[in-house]
C-alpha cells in the first residue's frame, strides 16, 4: 500500500508517454493495496486501432506492476483474456497454492472450468 501512489504516477506517466491519446481511469480498493487501471479509447476509433491501444496500455501497465513487484490479479482472480499474461509472472510454487485452493472448494472443477 505503501508504494502505491508512486505506482499510479509511473503507471501513468508511462501510458501517456506512450498512448498520449488514452483516457487512464483508475479505481478500486486503495485500502488493501488493490488498484484496476484501465483506459478508455479516444471517440470515433475504429476497432483495429482500439484493440492496438488496448495492447500497448497494457503493456506499458504491466511493465510497471513488474517494476514495483505488483500482481496483475486481485480480489476477483484472473480472466480468460489476461491468463497468459498471469501464468508469466506467477511462479510455479504461488500456482500450486492457488490450484491447492481451488481444488478444495472446487473439487469437481466446475466452477471457472479450465482457469
Amino acid at each position: 500500500i505503501s508504494k502505491l501512489a508512486d505506482f499510479v504516477t509511473d503507471a501513468l506517466f508511462e501510458l501517456g508517454r506512450a498512448r498520449p491519446d488514452a483516457l487512464p481511469v483508475t479505481y478500486g480498493h486503495v485500502g488493501d493495496g488493490n488498484i484496476h487501471l484501465n483506459v478508455v479509447p479516444p471517440q470515433g476509433m475504429k476497432a483495429e486501432a482500439i484493440e492496438h491501444l488496448f495492447e500497448q496500455a497494457e503493456a506499458e501497465i504491466f511493465a510497471v506492476v513488474d517494476r514495483y513487484g505488483g500482481s496483475i490479479s486481485a480480489e476477483h482472480g484472473i480472466g480468460r483474456v489476461k491468463q497468459r499474461a498471469f501464468l508469466d509472472r506467477i511462479d510455479p510454487v504461488t500456482l500450486d497454492l492457488a490450484a491447492g485452493i481451488k481444488d478444495a472448494f472446487d473439487p469437481c472443477h466446475i466452477l471457472s472450468n479450465g482457469r
